[in-house]
């Protein structure tokens, strides 16, 4: 009896001990949405938190790079960028509008650009062919990786920065690379820039019947037969309501909203849309992707494009409030596409003098100074 009384004394003391421990250190563990927001700060070049996994990568010379570069970097995206986006957003976006959820095809991984045009969206939709990659997990790399995974982060936002122009071929290039791979890495690290805090980040399949499906683990998943694989980040921004991210990797075809495929039910399922393209390859400019423009011009009540996106003529002055900023001349041609389409109507339309942009924008921005241009399209209300 005296032995067990002991042997319960001995485990009552190692069980206070160890309920006591970590409140007499101060270390406590760090909880799940506390780490999502320091991965992103992390990625993004900024402090994390003391009790932060992330803590000795933070330490190390390469994190150190990444914090002045970035800090450099995001001064020239805010002063050349965000600082002239936001007062023309905030005069010509309509009020009725800034809440509804985005669309952004083609998007590559701006999100910049799309949320400092829509920073009050509830849901944020961007599409594009590169794939989200893993869930990102510094904290394992080696020095050596740690510094290329960081590296390829800072080449994808440098042409933002410099001239808010994403290269494809950068982009590409830096999604590739096997330390940090996919483009949840320049989401995470521009949202963080952007002061939004991050309490989720969720591997997802979009399934035939539109609807998300949550995946356990950081693998991207892969995808079933007319299924979308892509990425989920919840944020907020301070005290407001809960914002999303959803990254779908999917390359855009002529076929992406036919009937019952997983693109057109999971759009169809959202409300009212905006719709946000710029440097869009000129796809949606293709006689097969008439429908495609057709779809997305139904699901939305406004677009915010440069010229590469859906075509001018597509849009009647009797549906569509129509908008025109900047000027526009003619297309600029690359690689493979010499000789994209003129839009002639376009020219006219801007030969009677349009308000000037303040800020560069799509492909106006390699064609040169005062090139730039932006069309907005708000749809009229139906009469009854």
């Amino acid at each position: 009896m005296k032995s067990r009384y002991i042997l319960l004394l001995f485990m009552l003391t190692i069980m206070l001990h160890c309920s006591n421990g970590p409140a007499q250190t101060g270390s406590a563990p760090e909880v799940q949405g506390n780490h999502w927001n320091n991965l992103a700060r992390f990625l993004g070049g900024m402090t994390v938190q003391e009790d932060s996994n992330l803590k000795k990568a933070a330490a190390t010379g390469a994190f150190r790079t990444h914090r002045q570069t970035m800090d450099r970097f995001w001064d020239q995206v805010k002063k050349r960028n965000i600082a002239k986006i936001a007062p023309w957003r905030d005069d010509h976006i309509p009020v009725s509008c800034r809440n509804n959820t985005v669309f952004y095809p083609l998007s590559g991984a701006d999100f910049v650009n799309l949320y400092t045009f829509f920073p009050r969206a509830k849901s944020y939709i961007m599409a594009s062919v590169e794939d989200q990659g893993p869930i990102p997990q510094p904290h394992t790399l080696t020095p050596g990786r740690l510094k290329t995974g960081l590296g390829s982060i800072r080449q994808c936002i440098a042409s933002i920065a410099s001239i808010n122009y994403l290269l494809t071929r950068d982009q590409r290039i830096a999604t590739r690379n096997t330390s940090l791979p996919g483009t949840m890495p320049v989401l995470l690290a521009v949202m963080a820039r952007l002061e939004l805090h991050i309490t989720d980040v969720q591997q997802i399949t979009i399934g035939a019947d539109g609807r998300i499906r949550k995946h356990e683990g950081p693998s991207a998943p892969r995808p079933g037969h007319d299924e979308i694989s892509g990425c989920r980040i919840l944020f907020n921004n301070g005290n407001a309501p809960q914002q999303e991210l959803v990254y779908l990797s999917m390359r855009l075809s002529s076929s992406s909203f036919d009937e019952g495929r997983a693109g057109r039910n999971f759009l169809a399922s959202l409300g009212d849309l905006n719709t946000f393209t710029k440097s869009a390859i000129y796809l949606l400019q293709l006689p097969g992707f008439r429908n495609v423009c057709r779809f997305i011009m139904e699901r939305s009540v406004l677009v915010l494009q440069d010229y590469s996106g859906i075509p001018y003529r597509y849009f009647s002055e009797a549906e569509w409030d129509i908008r025109l900023f900047g000027s526009y001349r003619g297309p600029v041609g690359f690689g493979n596409y010499p000789n994209p389409p003129r839009q002639p109507d376009l020219i006219r339309a801007y030969r009677t003098g349009r308000p000037p942009l303040p800020f560069h924008f799509g492909y106006g921005t390699i064609q040169g100074k005062g090139r730039s241009n932006l069309m907005l399209m708000i749809k009229k209300q139906r009469t009854p």
